[in-house]
């Protein structure tokens, strides 16, 4: 009995004739190794091939065959894609990239000049552009590592025959405090009445200290610390908890941030530690926890808003 699906319908004798063009890929040994070949490839025996038409077992055989061994090419190679797309984040390799630079003392910026002469190799990976192989290489060969490892393929960020970088190495201390202290409360005027809220004064020019740069800021130059002082975000926080702000990206609907209060000019005086749960033209709206309470400031007051750094972030898994 013919199959149907390969031999019938309006597009049959294009199947035929792909089959007759395409029969040196057929296995010859699940045919008639004997007839097959010789007439279906040779269609202008005249009356060999009428002899031999779309009826004979092998015949038909053999197109099932091209036509199963199409499908599974064609079905491997969107696995592949798919595969590939699923595997291999771009972020994911950029964030690789970056835990490197730290290690070699490079922003993201300068490993990207020295792998290829531009400024945005791994900036670009982070907004979801896989580079070539060839970049990628050279990229590997900046930061003194494999492809495998940028890839997510190797454990190791060890080049075969090098010795691993020092641990010490690995997490420079070079991200700055800024001094902090308890001030006196800020009074907001919020929907008629007046709330009293925590703040901290904030030094910008003074720092005190230098800690950890974690993979997930390596390249942000900018980020900075600051040491949580009073209880007004407890349990969130303790006082005297740190915590790592960036300035790369601006503060989303549900972050932890750092508003930077101005005195009625652009200098920074003082800041609040809270929650940003909304946001309108002209304030945004904050949370505290302890005491429960949330308001709205003036964006008037606000000289910058920057989100803290949440640990996943910080160790570069977002």
């Amino acid at each position: 009995m013919r199959d149907q699906s390969l031999v019938g319908g309006n597009g049959a004798a294009s199947a035929r004739r792909n089959a007759v063009e395409q029969l040196s890929i057929v296995d010859y040994d699940r045919c008639e190794p004997r007839k097959a070949p010789i007439i279906l490839t040779r269609p202008h025996l005249g009356e060999r091939k009428k002899a031999f038409d779309q009826r004979h077992p092998a015949y038909l055989r053999a197109i099932a065959l091209i036509c199963q061994r199409e499908i599974a090419r064609t079905t491997e190679r969107a696995e592949m894609r798919d595969n590939a797309r699923m595997k291999i984040n771009p972020i994911d390799v950029a964030n690789r990239a970056a835990e490197l630079a730290v290690q070699k003392r490079l922003t993201e910026r300068e490993a990207s000049i020295d792998a290829t002469g531009k400024p945005d190799l791994i900036r670009d990976m982070r907004r979801g552009r896989m580079p070539g192989s060839d970049r990628l290489q050279a990229l590997a060969d900046t930061l003194s590592t494999t492809v495998d490892f940028l890839l997510g393929n190797s454990t190791s960020s060890v080049r075969p025959g090098e010795d691993p970088p020092a641990t010490l190495d690995r997490l420079p201390k070079d991200v700055p405090v800024y001094g902090t202290a308890l001030g006196a409360n800020l009074e907001v005027e919020d929907g008629g009445s007046v709330v009293s809220v925590e703040q901290t004064i904030i030094e910008m020019t003074d720092v005190v200290d230098r800690v950890l740069r974690h993979p997930g800021i390596a390249g942000d130059m900018d980020a900075y610390s600051l040491t949580v002082v009073g209880v007004s975000m407890e349990p969130r926080w303790d006082d005297g908890d740190p915590i790592y702000i960036t300035t790369r990206r601006q503060a989303a609907i549900g972050d932890y941030v750092v508003v930077q209060i101005r005195d009625g000019s652009e200098e920074v005086v003082s800041a609040l530690v809270k929650k940003l749960i909304g946001r309108r033209s002209d304030a945004y709206h904050l949370e505290q926890f302890n005491p429960p309470m949330c308001f709205w400031i003036p964006k008037a007051m606000v000289a910058r808003m920057h989100p803290v750094l949440t640990p996943r972030e910080l160790a570069g898994q977002v």
